[in-house]
């Protein structure tokens, strides 16, 4: 089962934590140049903003804290609930067999404590970073 986690994790970290998230939409038609289609990428981008909505540079820290902080939050919450279903799964299918029981209500209980732990941390993560930046 260790193994199997540790594989999950590291899908999650390859394909989801390190993907950036940075989409444009370039309008490019056959009368166009290539300057008013880039023109027309930067405006629509979500990775580079006009300079009157861009953030300043003490505020964006912050809220790339909060991003990668909901970005783990999800990620270790979903591992939680797969943890939940795997446990339940091995319980039911126990057979009775007491040393079966015992491993999947201690991996329920690490799981039920894992989730609890996200809750927490992300609750005071953004608390420290709202007040470290209302400061």
């Amino acid at each position: 089962m260790k193994k199997f986690l540790i594989f999950t994790f590291l899908v999650f970290g390859i394909f989801f934590l390190n993907a950036d998230y940075s989409n444009s939409y370039c309008d490019y038609g056959p009368g166009d140049s290539f300057k008013e289609a880039v023109d027309g990428c930067y405006k629509s981008s979500q990775l580079v903003q006009p300079q009157e909505e861009n953030l300043s540079v003490d505020k964006g820290f912050g809220q790339r804290i909060l991003v990668w902080k909901d970005r783990l939050a999800f990620y270790f919450g979903i591992a939680a609930v797969f943890g939940i279903v795997f446990s339940g799964i091995i319980f039911a299918v126990s057979t009775g067999n007491e040393e079966v029981i015992s491993k999947a209500k201690l991996g329920f209980k690490w799981s039920i404590i894992g989730f609890v732990a996200i809750i927490t941390a992300s609750t005071l993560v953004t608390f420290v970073v709202k007040f470290i930046y209302t400061i």
